[in-house]
């Protein structure tokens, strides 16, 4: 990754699943809000993470995220504690929505302290317009801005709290189940085009970044499913990724999954609680 801003860019420009509202929301922020985000087969009611180290005799659990969703199957909220409860509160995100079950507004508190929000914003045609970002303890603000061509996004503009542009996308093109396939990019003077690729229900399985000016800066990276979808590698230059998914509820919905990270291995787990 080149810096900060291209963390944030690359979230920018990472779309996938048909271009829908959701989608776009989700990969413009990097927050999953909706039960099919997390690749659920069913709305959940309540939803347990634990992730752990794994070590010779087991594994050590360091973190756990509890996701309660609303019946329309979206996330109401995500709390990070460091045990099973949530009395600890590491942080917490709070999600609200409309009359019309749109998102409208995120907020992240650390320690109950409110630190981070975003406010979304739509045009009349219900089509995402804006996407605002704000620390609560700084003078650090970001907008993202879409502009639309009927049902396609031709270009993405991401400004600071002054009004520079910091990341400008032109040249989009899209695939015939209108997923975003290449569009070239400038970066604060920095050229250079990227390239998607999907599957047969529109996950990405592949992207390319490309700079003109620096090739040190190119980036690739490759994903893999299995048959229900959920992702198996995730592949970047000589660096890869393996999900190996152990246990399944009755929804095929898993449970326990391993994955190796680089040097260390990790295990997470799911509990899974669904509307009656």
């Amino acid at each position: 990754m080149k810096n900060t801003i291209t963390i944030i860019t690359i979230m920018l420009f990472s779309i996938n699943l048909s271009f829908s509202q959701q989608n776009l929301i989700t990969e413009l922020i990097g927050e999953k809000y909706t039960y099919k985000d997390f690749n659920l087969k069913s709305n959940a009611e309540l939803m347990i993470v634990g992730r752990a180290y794994k070590v010779a005799m087991g594994s050590v659990p360091y973190e756990y995220k509890h996701y309660t969703f609303n019946t329309y199957g979206n996330l109401i909220s995500e709390i990070t504690s460091k045990n099973k409860s949530t009395i600890n509160k590491e942080k917490e995100k709070t999600f609200t929505y409309d009359s019309n079950n749109r998102l409208k507004r995120i907020n992240v508190m650390e320690k109950s302290i409110l630190t981070e929000q975003y406010f979304i914003n739509y045009n009349e045609k219900n089509q995402l317009a804006n996407i605002i970002y704000r620390e609560t303890n700084t003078t650090t603000k970001l907008i993202y801005k879409i502009d639309w061509n009927k049902d396609k996004a031709v270009k993405y503009l991401l400004t600071d709290e002054n009004g520079t542009v910091l990341y400008e996308s032109f040249k989009h093109e899209y695939d015939k189940n209108n997923n975003l396939i290449r569009y070239n990019f400038n970066e604060e003077g920095d050229l250079g085009n990227s390239v998607n690729s999907y599957n047969e229900v529109g996950l990405k399985t592949s992207e390319a970044h490309s700079y003109t000016n620096d090739a040190s800066y190119n980036f690739k990276i490759n994903y893999t499913y299995n048959k229900a979808y959920d992702m198996l590698t995730k592949s970047e230059d000589d660096l890869t990724i393996d999900y190996e998914y152990k246990t399944f509820d009755t929804h095929n919905n898993w449970t326990e999954m391993w994955y190796n990270e680089y040097s260390s291995s990790y295990r997470t787990y799911r509990t899974i609680t669904y509307f009656e």
